[in-house]
């Protein structure tokens, strides 16, 4: 019912009850007025019933209850109220009468209605505005130009930023840009009728009926779309613009193909589908779906060449231009990045034609703006100083081709060497709600070279519907012309006259057809040099190059690409390195029972590879060949030469065992090693201070050797055997290496120098399938790996950053690796001893050769030789823990004092200090290690990439020096240069940022249409509903009317001088 008609209803309810009381009182006859009084009743419930309805439009009812018991109580106590008081008012003047009758029927009325608990509700709606995160990357991969951009993008740049040069008179990148959503709907309309093929002719023909309309309308507007865009190419062709022949016939062509290959298959589509013959097209719709599908192909393969025929006609605009406009489009080109940003903020129009104000302008006319900057870490700036608050250089002051802005890429701070679009975007998730945001705006190269990722984040925000729009700088066609060294790998340290090898990885970009010349450099003098025919516009290559030092110490190489005419940044170039050339060999013993797998390759690599090492090797049983006289009775030595490696008998005596630097023991039997032989073994490693290596063995290392002189040598103890067995079985079908917290920061374990990469590797080594059993490491031992069952215990699967273990799961896992060590060491009095309890790993060349086990163990005898100074005297030594170091290596130094009687020599007098060019950078205290043989360390920490040199400064040395004639201790080591990625990787990277826009929801654009990244952003308003509500049955006003109505009724009552 109406409102208007509900409350009629209600008033002539009113107005009858009261009718029906006045009736009532002007009876004389009982039965009459009895049937009033139920009368009265009836109507006043449902006079009441009614108001209340009327009152249900204005307010709600809180209450539990049903209306009509309310109403009917109401009416009730009404009735009552008259029927009590009627006496009274024939004792007091009628309007006194009626006005108490009326004030108390009110009073009650609203107290009945408080029992319905009305309650006053009002929507209301508040309009906020949103914001625009806008974020501009000042990396210094944005302050590089991009001179590269061939005529046609000069063009549209300078078209887009600068307000004052003469405007394209044609735009065919739009027209491609509408094609493809015209393309988009054809392909859906044939995927449509494509469905029809599988309906009965009947279901085709009511689909027909029932949306041939709406399929004639969307081709129609394609067909539309089509003519238009045909009308666009075909204008240059009428133009006062010169074209050459070439471009001519392209233009006409590309018009007729779209008229005849799809303007003029969708008219005949459209004429198939006229409603009289839908009949035929629902027996066979092949017809229409070849000519749909065939128009939607045609798109497809046309559009890239209107995008050709659009580069081709700008270049024609850009030659045509005078020379003094073709300077200023070129002088907008050749700025930086970070100038394109600048401008595109604060000078750029949205459209051609429309007001300068800039992005910024046409966002700050709908949206809030926020304005950040970002590199490492983003920054706040203020928007209405935009970022012309940063001085930049005036385009022409830098020649065409020059090697880049000013500031340089390679002279900003360390801050502005790295792009981190991840932490930008989660600063603007902190800063802002999510509803008040509209969108984000990101002006980048899209260079990210955090470690964080971007995906998951933008996978985040994309499930809060927030798009992330960006603008690409440095997307040109071509790549931007650069020639970096990347990277260099080669030894750390080689042998007087023997060859290093060193392989650089290069980058060479938008140099194709040059060839470019990259020479080794040792100090200054060229060494050996390459030529690289660049084929390609992006090439990523690795050159060899060689060198045979002659002269023993640190080698200052370096690498460098000669400069490239036109390439932004000369300072990534070069890449230098140091290799330790040395004359001094590690003697090496290597025992082994039988020539098993892990003995050849070891033999392979120490016998001819590594020619710092001087190898002696017996095998006790070697492979025999009939007839083949006796081997000669050789005993393995230090002393023979390196080129006969092989030996048939153990060391002579314990003075031969003496002189060797590590021992490899292999699965040897217990008879072969007599008591002696482990004696000199055991005083070689606590006396001597040098490594023995165990590498374990089915047949009977060291389970054979339990409760022996040599198993207290082993950081492992063994298990109890129940009974010899002739090959021990692995306890393990199959597991994997798993490196501890410890390993990965070893260096024996550090097969990459990133500890990421490096965990890579080893997780892709595959599973090994026999280890020696132990029953735990003894206490001080240091396990860096140990084996990874393929299903392991809980404790042992990885958690979340913010799930902590418990000291159950702790004390579990400790307990787990300790039983299932692979690779433990420890200190022996003053030696070293390891033990390996795998004899897998040969395994290390899986898929890659013997890069990664060449490297481990290279690095095992590293290790094992680290006590081992080279420089210094026989009583003063000094040296570093290797000849050269990443830039994210910390700088280790070590240094040995004793005694003519070989006494350590304890003193708090003993520091390292570091120079380079002859200047002191670095002065350091050396602390003794407790229990050593005078063996001093300090920790220089991480330095700057470069040579340096470390001298020994010690009031207790210099007595012993003088005795040997020596001035000073000192050794050389090398610093690898950090080059940042920024100064790598120049082009944009516009896969990562379709990658977010996708996951987003946003938009990508090039400088030249930066409005198309705005149309992904949200409405500029939020509104925000809000419903107020009033509770007027339990309110103040409520109880105050009350009071007030009683007050007047008592008030009257006194003054008629009622009881």
């Amino acid at each position: 019912m109406p409102a208007s008609a509900a409350l009629l209803l209600a008033a002539a309810l009113v107005a009858a009850w009261v009718m029906v009381h006045a009736l009532r009182r002007r009876s004389d006859s009982r039965w009459r007025r009895g049937l009033l009084l139920a009368a009265g009743l009836g109507i006043g419930f449902l006079a009441l019933l009614a108001a209340l309805d009327v009152l249900q439009r204005v307010v709600s009812f809180a209450t539990n209850w049903w209306l009509w018991p309310i109403a009917l109580g109401a009416a009730v106590i009404v009735e009552a109220l008259l029927l009590l008081y009627a006496l009274e008012r024939r004792i007091v003047p009628r309007r006194v009468g009626t006005a108490l009758v009326a004030l108390r029927v009110a009073m009650a009325l609203l107290v009945v209605l408080m029992l319905a608990q009305p309650v006053r509700s009002v929507d209301l709606s508040r309009t906020l505005q949103r914001f625009v995160a806008v974020l501009v990357d000042d990396s210094a991969s944005m302050h590089v130009p991009d001179s590269q951009m061939t005529p046609a993008e000069r063009t549209r740049l300078a078209e887009a930023l600068s307000p004052d040069l003469p405007a394209r008179p044609w735009r065919l990148e739009r027209a491609a840009a509408a094609l493809r959503p015209a393309r988009e709907k054809l392909a859906a309309q044939a995927d449509w009728f494509a469905s029809l093929r599988d309906a009965k002719p009947e279901a085709r023909q009511r689909q027909l009926e029932g949306s041939h309309k709406a399929t004639g309308a969307a081709l129609t507007e394609v067909r539309q779309a089509v003519a238009d865009q045909i009308a666009g190419i075909a204008a240059p062709l009428q133009g006062k613009l010169t074209l050459d022949a070439r471009t001519v016939a392209a233009a006409t062509t590309l018009r007729d193909q779209l008229a005849t290959e799809v303007h003029d298959r969708l008219g005949q589509a459209l004429d198939l589908l006229a409603a009289g013959r839908l009949p035929m097209v629902a027996r066979d719709p092949e017809p229409v779906l070849a000519l749909i599908r065939g128009a939607a192909e045609s798109l497809a393969k046309l559009e890239p060449r209107v995008l050709a025929l659009g580069e081709a006609l700008d270049e024609a605009f850009y030659n045509s231009l005078g020379s003094v406009d073709r300077a200023r489009v070129d002088a907008v080109a050749l700025k930086d990045r970070f100038a394109l940003a600048q401008d595109l903020l604060h000078r750029a129009a949205k459209v051609p034609g429309a007001p300068r104000r800039g992005l910024l302008g046409d966002l700050r006319a709908d949206y809030g703006v926020r304005l950040y900057t970002f590199a490492a870490q983003p920054a706040e700036v203020n928007v209405a100083e935009g970022l012309r608050q940063t001085p930049r250089p005036a385009p022409a002051e830098q020649e065409p081709g020059a090697k880049g802005p000013s500031p340089k890429a390679a002279d900003l701070p360390p801050e502005q060497q790295k792009t981190d679009i991840a932490t930008a975007l989660e600063k603007v998730l902190t800063e802002m709600p999510e509803d008040r945001l509209a969108g984000i705006v990101l002006l980048t190269d899209g260079q990210h070279n955090a470690a964080s990722r971007v995906e998951p984040l933008a996978r985040r925000i994309g499930l809060k519907q927030l798009p992330v729009s960006s603008i690409v700088f440095g997307g040109s066609v071509k790549p931007t012309v650069d020639a970096a060294v990347v990277g260099i790998e080669a030894p750390e340290t080689v042998y007087t006259k023997d060859k290093v090898y060193i392989h650089a990885d290069l980058k060479l970009d938008g140099l194709a057809g040059k060839t470019v010349r990259v020479t080794l450099y040792d100090g200054d003098q060229p060494v050996d040099s390459d030529e690289v025919k660049v084929e390609s516009d992006k090439l990523r290559t690795r050159v060899q190059l060689a060198d045979e030092p002659r002269d023993t110490g640190l080698h200052a190489y370096r690498v460098r690409v000669e400069d490239v005419q036109g390439e932004v940044l000369a300072s990534n170039n070069e890449h230098g390195l140091s290799v330790s050339v040395t004359d001094d060999q590690t003697r090496l013993l290597l025992v082994e029972g039988r020539p098993r797998w892990e003995f050849r390759y070891l033999k392979n690599l120490f016998a001819s590879r590594d020619k710092t090492v001087k190898l002696q090797y017996v095998v006790l049983h070697p492979d025999e060949i009939p007839g083949q006289p006796p081997r000669p009775r050789v005993h393995a030595s230090a002393a023979r030469p390196k080129d006969e490696p092989e030996a048939t008998h153990l060391p002579e005596n314990e003075a031969e065992w003496m002189k060797f630097d590590v021992i490899v023991l292999g699965d040897v039997e217990p008879e072969a090693l007599k008591d002696e032989h482990v004696k000199a073994i055991r005083r070689f490693v606590e006396d001597r201070a040098g490594t023995l290596i165990v590498i374990a063995g089915p047949r009977h290392m060291p389970h054979a050797y339990a409760n022996t002189p040599l198993a207290d040598l082993l950081p492992v103890t063994l298990k109890a055997e129940a009974a010899p067995e002739p090959w021990l079985r692995s306890p393990d079908d199959s597991f994997r290496i798993e490196l501890t917290p410890e390993g990965r920061e070893h260096v024996i374990t550090r097969l990459k120098v990133d500890p990421a990469e490096n965990l890579e590797v080893w997780a892709s080594l595959p599973d090994l399938h026999w280890r020696h059993p132990i029953a735990t490491t003894k206490e001080g031992a240091v396990v860096l790996a140990y084996a990874l069952p393929p299903t392991p215990p809980d404790f042992l699967r990885p958690r979340g950053d913010s799930e902590m273990p418990s000291e159950e799961a702790i004390r579990q896992r400790q307990q787990f690796i300790r039983e299932h060590a692979l690779l433990a060491i420890h200190n022996a009095a003053l030696g070293r001893v390891m033990f390996l309890a795998t004899d897998h790993t040969w395994r290390l060349r899986y898929r890659v050769g013997d890069t990664h086990h060449h490297r481990f163990w290279g690095q095992v005898l590293r290790w094992a030789t680290a006590d081992k100074l080279p420089a210094g005297t026989s009583l003063v030594k000094l040296g570093t823990d290797r000849p050269r170091y990443s830039p994210d290596q910390p700088v280790r130094v070590r240094a040995r004092l004793t005694q003519p009687d070989l006494t350590p020599i304890q003193s708090d007098d003993v520091f390292a200090v570091v120079t380079q060019a002859d200047k002191v950078v670095l002065r350091r205290k050396m602390e003794f290690v407790p229990r050593s043989q005078g063996l001093y360390h300090a920790d220089l920490g991480k330095l700057d990439g470069g040579t340096y040199r470390v001298e020994l400064e010690a009031s207790a040395a210099k007595g012993l020096l003088a005795s040997e004639n020596v001035e000073k201790v000192a050794t050389d080591f090398y610093v690898e240069p950090a080059i940042p990625a920024e100064q790598i990787e120049l082009s944009a990277n516009r896969g990562l940022l379709e990658s977010i826009a996708s996951l987003t929801n946003g938009a990508v654009a090039d400088v030249a249409h930066a409005s198309d990244a705005l149309a992904a952003l949200r409405e500029p308003t939020l509104v925000l509903p809000d419903r107020r509500e009033w509770s007027l049955w339990n309110s103040w006003p409520l109880l105050l009317l009350i009071i007030a109505l009683g007050g007047a009724e008592w008030f009257i009552r006194k003054r008629a001088r009622l009881a």
